[in-house]
C-alpha cells in the first residue's frame, strides 16, 4: 500500500527525473552511468523546488482527515512548467555553448560544454565542407546533417559534387540530386571546413 509519505517523495522527485529525461533528449551528449543520471536528477529538484519556494506556493499534496489526501492542481502545473523549462534553458545554454564560452573569455577554462571536437566543429562553422576519402576521391556539399558521434561518421549533404583535378584546379563536378548521404561504409581520412565566400 502506497503511503502519503510516499505519494509525497515520489511528487517531490519526479519533476527532476523529467527534466533530466528533457535535457537528454535535448542535447548530445557521452553515455552516462545511473547514478550520474540520478545525480542529475536530484540536481534538477533542487533548483526546481528552490524556484518553486520563492513563488511561495502550496504544496502539491496535502494532508487530509482520516488518510485523505488533496491534490493542489496549480501546484502540480507550475512544478510541470518548470520540468520542462528549465532543461529547456539549459539544453538552449549547452547546445550553443553560452557559459562555457563566458568562461573562456574570463580565462576561467579553455573546455566547450559539448562532448567532442567533432559537435563544436560542426556546430560552430556552418559552412560547405569536401570530404577526403581514403581512397583518394572528394566530394563537397552542405551539412545538412551529421552524426553526433565521430566514429559514425555520417553526413547528409545537399547539393553535392564530387570534386576532380583538371589541369591542376579543382573541379566541382555536379551530381544533379538534392542530396546525398555518407555511411561509415565510406572510409574518410579527413574533412575540409570551407571559406565563405
Amino acid at each position: 500500500m502506497v503511503t502519503l509519505q510516499t505519494l509525497q517523495i515520489l511528487i517531490f522527485l519526479i519533476p527532476g527525473f523529467i527534466s533530466a529525461a528533457i535535457l537528454n533528449a535535448l542535447i548530445v551528449r557521452n553515455e552516462k552511468k545511473e547514478f550520474a543520471h540520478i545525480v542529475e536528477a536530484l540536481m534538477f529538484t533542487m533548483i526546481i523546488y528552490t524556484i518553486y519556494s520563492l513563488m511561495d506556493m502550496r504544496i502539491p499534496v496535502i494532508p487530509g482527515e482520516d488518510q485523505s489526501i488533496e491534490i493542489e492542481g496549480v501546484s502540480f502545473l507550475v512544478l510541470l512548467v518548470l520540468s520542462v523549462a528549465l532543461p529547456t534553458v539549459f539544453a538552449y545554454a549547452l547546445h550553443n555553448d553560452v557559459i562555457m564560452q563566458a568562461a573562456r573569455k574570463l580565462k576561467i577554462t579553455k573546455k566547450t560544454s559539448r562532448d567532442s571536437v567533432w559537435n563544436d566543429a560542426f556546430n560552430e562553422y556552418t559552412t560547405w565542407i569536401t570530404i577526403h576519402f581514403k581512397d583518394g576521391s572528394r566530394i563537397t556539399g552542405y551539412p545538412r546533417f551529421f552524426s553526433d558521434k565521430m566514429d559514425q561518421s555520417c553526413f547528409y549533404l545537399q547539393r553535392p559534387a564530387w570534386v576532380t583535378q583538371k589541369k591542376g584546379k579543382d573541379i566541382n563536378v555536379p551530381l544533379n540530386v538534392e542530396g546525398i548521404l555518407i555511411t561509415p561504409q565510406m572510409p574518410i581520412e579527413y574533412i575540409y571546413f570551407l571559406k565563405d565566400e
